[in-house]
């Protein structure tokens, strides 16, 4: 029997220092496929050289790959899978013959919603993104918060469309298992994410200065960079909290970045827009408590473990900063529970069980055009 076979089109930085969950996404599906006895390929031509310091440099440079693969000829017969709007190009003889599916990871037009600076080129990303979608024979994303946006906003059909929840980054369970907490002088609240508007990192400064005046005693750890940074920087300067707010930047080193986890007493993360939120399963793998928003996908992956705020509201934040730190310091038995059910909750997501679900989606298509009910 002939292995099953994938081709994988991004051009999206493979690099985790690009801070994407598009990254995460292909690092844990293309290990299960391989692992599964697939023949995958991941098409990512070698030239123009990808830009991850300019957005907008990098999007020219993105729609060039697109270009490139018009002239690609992949083996007969075997589907491709284009992530984000990859693949929107594709002629019409590439088609023929194969199953080409589109796998959105950050959904561009909602995005152009929280996003007001980069709104034009998130827009025209959004109108490739939906030239994608259509031209697909069907589509998958990774919650169904994602799931309704599409149908939403590229006004996709519901029945085309399947939710395959992402699983934990390969190798981060063992990373955890090795790694030695920090000797942190006092507890630490973690947020690792790409400064973006929607990560809402300024809005989580103010909440903690909020709650320091309040009597909050606990540092905050922000690993990532982005966008934001000289706005960070300032507020924090503003608020003089220079040696309670820590900047370590991007940690891409699995080791360092479960030594993180470790450490923290919970992980907070204020976001208003989520595909899915890979810090999440990052979190509860940990069996770490989460403080987070009520918004898009957040319910849907930290479950009864999650301390919800509404989402955007300053106050809600500090409130349950403080909370959440009182609670988890007073009651170390808590800590425990919540441990517990974090594991429980983490076992829900896999990579195995991802694939093995695209694997079912990728026969009922060949086989009657339609997707198995499990996964609408």
């Amino acid at each position: 029997m002939t292995a099953p076979a994938l081709s994988i089109l991004t051009s999206w930085p493979t690099s985790r220092a690009a801070g994407s969950g598009t990254v995460t996404f292909l690092e844990g599906f293309l290990q299960a496929v391989l692992e599964a006895g697939w023949e995958a390929t991941v098409e990512v031509p070698a030239s123009p050289i990808l830009q991850t310091d300019d957005y907008r440099a990098m999007i020219d440079a993105r729609l060039a790959c697109n270009e490139a693969w018009r002239s690609r000829v992949f083996p007969a017969g075997v589907p491709i899978l284009g992530l984000d709007w990859d693949g929107f190009r594709l002629t019409d003889a590439q088609r023929t013959g194969r199953q080409v599916i589109a796998s959105p990871r950050g959904l561009f037009a909602d995005l152009a919603t929280t996003e007001i600076e980069l709104r034009d080129s998130l827009l025209q990303q959004a109108e490739w993104e939906r030239i994608a979608l259509h031209a697909a024979d069907w589509t998958f994303v990774a919650s169904h918060y994602a799931k309704h946006k599409v149908v939403e906003l590229y006004r996709l059909p519901p029945e085309r469309i399947a939710v395959l929840p992402n699983g934990l980054h390969p190798g981060f369970a063992a990373a955890l298992d090795r790694a030695v907490p920090f000797s942190w002088s006092r507890p630490g609240i973690l947020t690792v994410a790409k400064f973006y508007p929607r990560k809402q990192i300024p809005l989580l400064i103010e909440a903690y200065a909020r709650a320091r005046q309040q009597g909050l005693e606990a540092d905050l750890y922000l690993l990532g960079d982005g966008m934001e940074m000289p706005q960070v920087r300032a507020l924090i300067a503003e608020h003089r909290l220079e040696a309670r707010v820590h900047l370590p930047g991007v940690i891409t080193d699995l080791a360092t970045l479960a030594r993180y986890y470790r450490s923290c007493l919970f992980v907070c993360h204020p976001s208003i827009q989520e595909t899915f939120g890979n810090v999440l399963i990052e979190a509860l793998a940990a069996g770490k408590a989460i403080v987070c928003s009520d918004a898009a996908s957040l319910p849907e992956v930290a479950g009864e473990v999650g301390m919800y705020v509404a989402a955007g509201d300053v106050e809600a934040l500090a409130e349950g900063l403080i909370d959440a730190t009182r609670m988890l310091l007073q009651y170390p038995a808590l800590q425990l529970e919540i441990a517990e059910r974090a594991l429980v909750q983490a076992s829900r997501f896999s990579w195995p069980a991802m694939v093995h679900g695209f694997g079912a989606c990728l026969t009922s298509w060949e086989k009657s055009q339609t997707l198995p009910a499990a996964w609408v």
